[in-house]
């Protein structure tokens, strides 16, 4: 396997300095890459840690991502809409019952990119720092099921989600249960509703039922936060931007777009 340069190129060589052999095996390659996804330690502690240089680290590490990003895409998390059925809640099948995915977007942090339009497309005012957006979807019995590509956190919810390509995997009498910045019901498919919970609309308040149906709905997504939560804390720290410089910027506003390992 080659390895993958700082522009995304692959290029031919033994080893990471492009001469002599491999300083690990690829078995440890690929461990070094999964300790520095699932607890983000620094370069400079892998480097320790390992007895290699840092550089070597981080070319290990962009090389393992992209493979590993191109081979996990290729894994269905997608369920069917009966397995869907067979495993929802009461609470769900009671009040929700044709729901087929809660989704929601979350933000994890980024190196400050060198490119000008890249920081403007990765920056967040939310989070006050660059970040990477992507649309998490859960089944109701809180399963993960639809992870998108990472986007500049730039992008709206509503792009976000006509990019992300959950449009496709919908069928007719499906639901989608999402939060207000989810604004989608002139962009779903035929046949496809989405329950969101009601707006003021200019009101001063909810009437009874519409408040009810806002504290049913919130409750019910409790599931989608928590799984957002939980890999929240797997990316507290920034994400090198060197990792994601195979990335390329997509459409006029320049919104990134990573592969599914972030």
């Amino acid at each position: 396997m080659d390895y993958t340069c700082a522009r995304g190129e692959e290029y031919d060589g033994l080893d990471c300095r492009g001469k002599g052999g491999r300083l690990l095996s690829k078995e440890n390659e690929l461990f070094l890459t999964l300790c520095k996804l699932k607890h983000n330690f620094p370069e400079s502690d892998l480097a320790a840690r390992f007895a290699i240089s840092q550089s070597t680290v981080s070319r290990i590490c962009r090389t393992w991502i992209l493979c590993l990003a191109r081979t996990c895409e290729e894994i269905n998390i997608w369920p069917s809409r009966e397995h869907v059925n067979n495993f929802m809640p009461d609470v769900f099948r009671a009040a929700y019952p044709t729901t087929r995915v809660i989704i929601d977007a979350t933000e994890f942090p980024l190196e400050k990119p060198a490119n000008p339009d890249v920081q403007a497309s990765t920056w967040s005012s939310y989070k006050n720092r660059n970040t990477l957006k992507i649309l998490i979807g859960c089944s109701p019995n809180g399963a993960l099921t639809f992870l998108s590509e990472a986007y500049g956190s730039r992008i709206t919810d509503k792009e976000l989600t006509k990019r992300s390509g959950l449009f496709s995997k919908l069928q007719a009498g499906d639901n989608i249960m999402a939060d207000r910045g989810f604004e989608i019901d002139d962009v779903l498919p035929k046949g496809v509703d989405c329950n969101i919970p009601p707006f003021l609309d200019g009101r001063a308040q909810l009437d009874a039922g519409e408040v009810l149906s806002t504290r049913r709905i919130a409750t019910l997504r409790i599931h989608v936060e928590r799984a957002i939560e939980s890999r929240d804390k797997e990316f507290s720290n920034n994400i090198l931007f060197s990792y994601c410089s195979f990335a390329h910027c997509f459409g006029d506003d320049k919104s990134m777009l990573l592969p599914h390992s972030f």
